[in-house]
């Protein structure tokens, strides 16, 4: 198979590989699925670093994915509606995209303290479990109920009825927080 097959075969293959190990890693993180794609490229002796490098420009493609530009977001994709001193919170359309279908989620406390980047929650989906952090410090004043029985709502309407939660801040440092335009560049979309 390795002497009839040509090198973008090989990519090909190689890419499948990642694919099967892990679905998202070729589409949510640059570093390892060029990690993994280079150590299945290197079995194969016909597979050139330059669709290495393809498959690397490929990884780091986001085609699609909603950013509004009246929101504010953080690293770990979630996504910031600020109102005054109150800040509504929820998954950006790229993560519900990465995560696949979403099953659960676990809603922070209406009520409870939070410190910013501290764990609020837990979204789970047909292919992980993936954390939820507060972007702000705060008490959380509202959690939105509906999606207890409708956890699909953070993949049809992520910025809309798929928010998680209203944080209120006494404390809010917008320049903590990245703009459309850079977390656009985050995901490379």
């Amino acid at each position: 198979w390795i002497d009839v097959c040509g090198p973008v075969d090989h990519h090909r293959y190689c890419r499948r590989l990642v694919e099967s190990i892990h679905p998202c890693w070729v589409d949510c993180g640059r570093a390892w699925s060029v990690l993994l794609l280079r150590v299945f490229c290197s079995v194969f002796a016909c597979c050139k670093g330059q669709h290495v490098l393809e498959a690397c420009r490929l990884a780091s493609t986001v085609g699609g994915v909603n950013v509004p530009s009246n929101l504010r977001y953080t690293k770990d994709h979630e996504w910031v509606l600020v109102t005054g001193s109150t800040v509504r919170v929820g998954i950006t359309d790229y993560a519900q995209d990465a995560l696949g279908d979403i099953v659960f989620i676990q809603l922070p406390d209406a009520g409870s303290q939070i410190d910013a980047h501290q764990g609020i929650g837990e979204i789970e989906s047909t292919k992980s479990v993936n954390d939820v952090y507060a972007p702000v410090a705060g008490t959380v004043v509202t959690v939105n109920d509906a999606l207890v029985s409708s956890p699909e709502l953070l993949n049809s309407d992520p910025y809309g009825n798929g928010w998680i939660c209203d944080i209120e801040t006494s404390s809010l440092n917008e320049k903590d927080l990245l703009t459309a335009e850079e977390y656009s560049a985050l995901i490379g979309a």
